[in-house]
């Protein structure tokens, strides 16, 4: 190994340490939440299970095959090694989960810079959802969240 090649790997390491987005049980993010994106109205009502796709969370409606990229409210956050998330008002949920959620569906094109792979929300999206951006709904926006009783 040459000496530039250990530089920019002793880099790599360190920022992945500092910015503490590496260990072994996440995608290298926290939980998606909605924050920053402003408010919105929610325009539907779903029953679903809350999947772990390779880090990323999905929602999988009663009956469908599909499972959809889940953004959860604002202000959720990862827990539990990232194995769950916990919304601003302390309620946790995890893969497995039964849920409904007031949300919206969206398109990647619904995100700041969506479509833009070098773009945050666009990097995001093509790890979740992979490189076919030709689906209209295929992520769901949640306003609230609640577990089925």
């Amino acid at each position: 190994m040459d000496f530039r090649h250990l530089l920019l790997t002793a880099g790599s390491v360190a920022v992945c340490l500092i910015a503490g987005g590496c260990n072994d049980s996440s995608t290298g993010f926290d939980t998606i939440s909605s924050d920053g994106l402003g408010v919105v109205d929610a325009e539907t009502e779903l029953i679903g299970t809350v999947v772990d796709d390779r880090g990323c969370f999905k929602f999988r409606e009663e009956g469908s095959d599909q499972a959809l990229w889940l953004l959860w409210p604002e202000g959720t956050k990862s827990v539990n090694d990232n194995r769950s998330v916990r919304t601003r008002a302390g309620t946790e949920f995890s893969p497995g989960d039964i849920i409904v959620v007031d949300g919206v569906l969206l398109g990647r094109e619904g995100l700041p810079d969506g479509s833009n792979p070098d773009s945050m929300w666009g990097s995001y999206a093509r790890f979740c959802l992979g490189a076919d951006e030709s689906q209209d709904d295929e992520i769901l926006r949640a306003v609230t969240v609640e577990h089925v009783e």
